[in-house]
């Protein structure tokens, strides 16, 4: 079985008490949060066409349409879209969502005012190829809002043994399974974000930023949602020099 065919499989396993979860979040305090600090990052006016790359149950891309913008959101798991489609509801009459590869993208080029993404950066096989495609997605002046973290570096099992329980609350076997996704991709390996803000910069985006402070601004106590492994909150603007 192939990297994807594995990442696939364990995100089509955990679909649905990951969209329960999410939808939760959503509701809560830190759905209003996490709106705040979007808008903190995108340009001015309303109607931004947005990208949200590696969308799951739909979580930002429900915060952005919440703000009157139109998203596109895709996932590679065809079981996360379900979920998705299965929380907009009428409401969302702007948003839409497909099944998708992040690194291999099939818009044109320059098609997006915002590419935004959480949490998908770290299970990519090839993410140096995910930035150039998401580079390539946006139009001049646009811009990529990434929040991730350095997951690769964590034993998720041992974190769960050590009493410590992990952010999503998962059972050992679908954390047993994470860690191995993990061994095998070769971002896992990398110094982080130290290394996405020297990929950001070699793919030509421009006022590249990395807020490694987010966690204090989004988790403001230790509850079911709380990350034990800190995010940061990268940003870049796409500027091509003709």
């Amino acid at each position: 079985m192939s990297i994807k065919h594995f990442i696939t499989d364990y995100w089509a396993a955990r679909s649905e008490s990951f969209a329960k979860a999410k939808q939760e979040e959503l509701d809560s305090d830190l759905g209003t949060r996490w709106s705040e600090e979007l808008q903190k990052h995108l340009k001015n006016g309303q109607n931004l066409n947005v990208l949200d790359v590696g969308c799951g149950p739909g979580f930002f891309s429900h915060l952005l349409a919440d703000l009157g913008h139109r998203v596109t959101g895709i996932d590679l798991t065809q079981e996360m879209i379900d979920q998705a489609n299965d929380n907009v509801g009428q409401h969302y009459t702007n948003t839409h969502f497909q099944t998708m590869d992040a690194e291999n993208l099939i818009f044109e080029d320059d098609s997006f005012d915002i590419v935004v993404t959480r949490n998908l950066t770290w299970t990519l096989p090839d993410p140096e190829r995910a930035y150039q495609e998401w580079f390539r997605v946006l139009k001049q002046r646009g811009r990529l809002i990434n929040v991730d973290a350095d997951y690769g570096r964590v034993d998720h099992v041992a974190l769960e043994r050590s009493g410590q329980e992990d952010v999503h609350a998962i059972d050992e076997s679908f954390l047993s399974r994470n860690d191995a996704i993990k061994k095998q991709l070769t971002i896992s390996r990398e110094t982080r974000p130290v290394w996405d803000l020297d990929v950001l910069v070699a793919t030509g985006f421009v006022d590249v930023t990395c807020d490694m402070e987010i966690n204090q601004k989004i988790y403001q106590m230790e509850d079911l949602y709380y990350n034990q492994v800190p995010p940061f909150l990268l940003t870049g603007t796409k500027l091509e020099r003709f």
